[in-house]
């Protein structure tokens, strides 16, 4: 697992999304490695306000963590949601990130 502590994105190394899901504002991005729109994404996710979680998983090495808390198969990529205390609420998309109008 790597933390950047100035502004809190993670990059799951396990398959472990399970011990960040109830962080307060979060944001999980699902990527795929061969994926340019991820890619060109994950700079914007550092540029976020503190306040905001971030973690990134890997839809192709953290099949748990897909299985167990994105509401149906990823379908495309980047699939970005937030969820609050745990609880999924809803998608968001590359704009809401890249123009960071979060909820």
């Amino acid at each position: 697992m790597y933390i950047d502590d100035m502004n809190d994105v993670i990059i799951l190394k396990a398959d472990n999304l399970s011990d960040y899901v109830n962080l307060p504002n979060l944001i999980v991005v699902f990527i795929s490695p061969s994926c340019g729109s991820c890619k060109s994404l994950i700079p914007y996710l550092y540029k976020l306000d503190v306040k905001y979680n971030v973690v990134i998983v890997d839809s192709e090495k953290h099949f748990k963590s897909v299985e167990q808390f994105y509401p149906k198969f990823p379908s495309f990529y980047p699939s970005i949601l937030k969820f609050e205390e745990g609880k999924f609420k809803s998608i968001l998309d590359e704009d809401n990130i890249k123009n960071i109008q979060l909820w």
